[in-house]
C-alpha cells in the first residue's frame, strides 16, 4: 500500500504515555501509517524503553537536549515520506478508524486546510476537551470581565450556545483553531503555510500555525466522528515549573506578533480593574470545596428538566473548558481524569442548556 499518513510524536519524559499511544495507532489505522518518535527527554531510561519501537517500524530520532516541541515537531516533517503529516501528543490514545476518517474529510472539504478529532479527556469518552478559540487580547478581556456580578451571564451565553455545539455536533465543524495535540494536514499544505516556528519555547506554536494557515485562505475544521483520548499535559506536568516558565514566554512571543501594542495594553488594562472589581465584588453564588484530594462529585439540588452541560476550566469564562453531558443535577469526575489532572484551581459548573443558565459553580483546588 502507498504511504499515506506521517504521524509524528514528540516525546519529553513520557516514554510510557508513547508506548500506549504508538499501540493505538498500529491497532487501528496501520496500514498506509508511519510513525516517527522524536524524543527531547535526553536520558538513559526513555531512550532504552523508546528503543523497544523500532522492531515494530517506527522511526526514531534521539535529541541530544531538549530542542523544544516546535523543532521537534519540524525534525519529524524532514524525516517524514508521507502525502499527510499527522502532529499528535504522546498523551493520546488514538481511537479505531481515527486516521482515515480525519484524511477522507481533509481530501473531500476543497477548503480544509487542516482537521483534527473530538478529543475525549478519558478513554471512556465520558468527557471531552473544548479548544477553538484562537488567543487574543479580546479573549483576555472576556477571562476578566466574566468574574464580575453583573457581567457573567451577558458574557458566557453566547459562548455557551458555541461549546454545546462544538461538544454535541455529529458533522464537521469549522473551527478558529486545531489544539496541537491532534493536527492532520498534507505535506502540501505544509509547503504553502510553513512548518512550527520554532522560535515557540512551548506552546502557541499551534496557535501561531493555525492563525497562518487561516491567513492563507483556509479553514480548520473538527471532524467528530474522528475520535482521541488525550490525557492532556502530561509532558508538561514533569516539568511544571519550567513550562510556566515557556508558556509565559511563548504567550508574549505570540501576541506581539499577532496583535497590536494597544489591543494588549488595553487587554491589561481592563484586566487589571476587573480583578480589583471581583476582589470588591465576587462571584456570587460560587461554592468554595476549598483543596480535595479526590474526584470531586458536583450535585445541585436546583429543580431541573431536561438535559444539563457540565463544564471545567482553570477559568471563569471556561475557556478553553472540559464539557460532559448530564442527564441529572450531579456529576462525577472520572477517576481517570482526576488521575492525571494537574494541581492547581479549577472552576466546575453545571448548566440548563434551556435557556442556558447556570443551576450552580464551584471552586477547588486540586492537590
Amino acid at each position: 500500500m502507498e504511504l499515506e499518513v506521517s504521524i509524528i510524536v514528540v516525546n519529553y519524559r513520557a516514554a510510557e504515555f508513547v508506548l500506549g499511544c504508538v499501540d493505538s495507532i498500529l491497532a487501528g489505522d496501520a496500514g498506509g501509517v508511519e510513525v516517527i518518535v522524536v524524543d527531547n527527554s535526553s536520558t538513559q531510561a526513555e531512550t532504552e524503553r523508546l528503543e523497544t519501537l523500532a522492531n515494530r517500524g517506527v522511526k526514531l530520532i534521539f535529541n541530544a537536549g531538549n530542542p523544544g516541541f516546535a523543532k521537534a515537531c519540524n525534525q519529524g516533517v524532514n524525516m517524514s515520506s508521507g502525502k499527510y503529516i499527522m502532529f499528535l501528543n504522546p498523551d493520546t490514545i488514538v481511537f479505531d478508524g481515527c486516521v482515515r476518517r480525519l484524511v477522507d474529510y481533509l481530501d473531500s472539504a476543497r477548503d480544509a486546510g487542516a482537521v483534527g478529532p473530538r478529543t475525549w479527556w478519558d478513554s471512556a469518552r465520558t468527557i471531552q476537551l473544548i479548544q477553538q478559540h484562537l488567543p487574543s487580547p479580546y479573549l483576555s478581556i472576556i477571562e476578566s470581565l466574566s468574574g464580575l456580578r453583573y457581567l457573567h451571564r451577558t458574557i458566557d451565553r453566547a459562548i455557551l450556545r458555541r461549546d454545546y455545539l462544538y461538544s454535541s455536533t455529529t458533522t464537521p465543524l469549522s473551527v478558529q483553531m486545531l489544539p496541537g495535540s491532534a493536527i492532520l494536514t498534507s505535506r502540501a499544505i505544509l509547503q504553502r503555510v510553513g512548518l512550527f516556528d520554532e522560535d515557540y519555547p512551548l506552546y502557541f506554536e499551534d496557535s501561531d500555525w493555525c492563525r497562518r494557515l487561516r491567513q492563507s485562505g483556509l479553514n480548520l475544521y473538527m471532524v467528530p466522528d474522528a475520535q482521541i483520548c488525550h490525557f492532556y499535559n502530561q509532558s508538561a506536568r514533569t516539568d511544571s515549573g519550567g513550562a510556566s516558565g515557556k508558556f509565559a514566554a511563548s504567550a508574549e512571543r505570540y501576541m506581539s506578533r499577532h496583535h497590536s501594542p494597544m489591543s494588549r495594553l488595553a487587554a491589561t488594562h481592563i484586566s487589571r480593574v476587573a480583578n480589583r472589581l471581583k476582589a470588591n465584588s465576587p462571584l456570587p453564588g460560587l461554592i468554595d470545596l476549598g483543596i480535595i484530594g479526590h474526584s470531586p462529585i458536583f450535585s445541585s439540588n436546583k429543580a431541573v428538566s431536561g438535559r444539563l452541560l457540565f463544564q471545567l476550566s482553570v477559568n471563569t469564562a471556561f475557556l478553553p473548558s472540559a464539557i460532559a453531558l448530564a442527564y441529572k443535577p450531579e456529576f462525577q469526575l472520572p477517576q481517570e481524569v482526576w488521575s492525571y489532572l494537574c494541581s492547581g484551581v479549577y472552576y466546575a459548573r453545571l448548566v440548563q442548556l434551556q435557556p442556558y443558565k447556570t443551576l450552580d459553580m464551584w471552586q477547588f483546588i486540586r492537590e
